[in-house]
């Protein structure tokens, strides 16, 4: 076979192949194109046991806001993301079609670290990220609460603004670190002076911790004060336990 009989060959071939491919293309493109027809996937993750949405919610939203029968591509996707993320408990939500034409929608919950109960009848979750978002009729977070903050400026939406709340989420992430200290802790509450005081989950006593300054100093002399201070006098003896200064714990029955 000569040289220009080769070639003739590979041109062909590689025709045949380009063909192939682009018809490929072709049929992914109409498989993913296909019409919504209730066939959808709907994947949520329920972290730290959270449910503030449900599948079959988020189902009923598709159908009423994305009715049967409409074309499924690109822009149809990242409306029906941009709908479903209008929910202040959803933090992000990706949608796509698999290779069966099957419409799949993964949705990622906010995840509360604090719930804020607030003087003038605001009553808002803090996420990890400090976002608050509303709470929900259908369930309720097992978190840490915060009172005794008169108001928070933006209401229950957005980023948060009080710089005591601020102190509070910081205090809330170093704790959430420690064992001991996120079984211990239950509430937290801002005094009048915007100083920080910390609820325990059992006792009828109070941590007057002050601010986020020193956090690591502050609850090393908790901790002590705790395993070898009140294993000798009792849990029920002091009122109040201050940890505010350094280097000292202060105790008042």
């Amino acid at each position: 076979m000569n040289r220009k009989a080769k070639n003739i060959i590979i041109k062909g071939l590689l025709l045949v192949l380009v063909v192939a491919f682009v018809t490929l293309l072709i049929i992914a493109k109409a498989k993913r194109e296909r019409l919504f027809s209730s066939n959808v996937e709907i994947k949520i993750n329920h972290l730290n046991g959270n449910y503030f949405v449900d599948q079959q919610t988020i189902f009923n939203n598709i159908k009423r806001r994305f009715p049967v029968n409409q074309k499924i591509d690109n822009e149809y996707l990242f409306n029906l993301e941009k709908f479903l993320e209008i929910n202040p408990q959803i933090k992000d939500v990706q949608a796509f079609i698999d290779n069966s034409g099957k419409l799949n929608v993964s949705i990622i919950q906010r995840q509360p670290i604090l719930r804020v109960i607030t003087k003038d009848g605001l009553n808002f979750y803090v996420d990890v990220d400090g976002n608050k978002f509303p709470t929900s009729r259908q369930y309720t977070a097992k978190v840490p609460v915060i009172t005794g903050l008169k108001t928070e400026k933006g209401g229950k939406s957005g980023k948060i603004n009080s710089a005591s709340l601020k102190e509070v989420l910081n205090i809330s992430h170093f704790v959430q670190k420690d064992e001991f200290l996120s079984e211990l802790i239950g509430q937290y509450f801002v005094d009048e002076k915007n100083e920080i005081v910390l609820i325990p989950r059992l006792g009828d006593f109070s941590i007057e911790i002050g601010d986020d300054k020193n956090l690591e100093t502050k609850f090393k002399n908790l901790k002590i004060f705790y395993f070898e201070g009140l294993k000798n006098v009792g849990w029920e003896t002091y009122k109040k336990i201050n940890v505010k200064f350094e280097g000292q714990v202060i105790c008042t029955k």
